[in-house]
């Protein structure tokens, strides 16, 4: 029986001010994905496929966990997440609501977004 393991990416950079900055593991995003990876291998699990994103974390994540080495790694743009930083750079132009610079205020953002 076929089955579907949903897998998110590691942590990005999160004192990023862009999308560009923020689309890079930070390092304990990398040592997260290398786990997953390790964990994935131990426990027996067999893709014959892998599906991502075409976002920089997406592939650093595939790349940390080795799945080019155990499966097929295709690449697809709908799998992209949504853009935050310009979401949000939209939304304080057109509403003057600001950008947030702490985790509280990114608490009570996020949803506005």
């Amino acid at each position: 029986m076929s089955h579907i393991t949903l897998i998110r990416h590691g942590q990005a950079q999160t004192h990023a001010t862009d999308e560009a900055g923020y689309d890079s593991l930070s390092d304990l995003g990398r040592t997260q994905a290398a786990w997953l990876g390790e964990h994935l291998r131990e426990t027996g699990q067999e893709f014959t496929r892998v599906y991502s994103g075409t976002q920089i974390r997406h592939q650093q994540t595939a790349q940390a966990m080795g799945a080019p080495d155990w499966a097929e790694t295709i690449q697809d743009p709908r799998l992209n997440e949504v853009a935050y930083f310009d979401l949000s750079q939209r939304m304080h132009a057109q509403f003057g609501i600001a950008q947030p610079t702490c985790r509280e205020e990114f608490i009570t953002h996020l949803p506005l977004v």
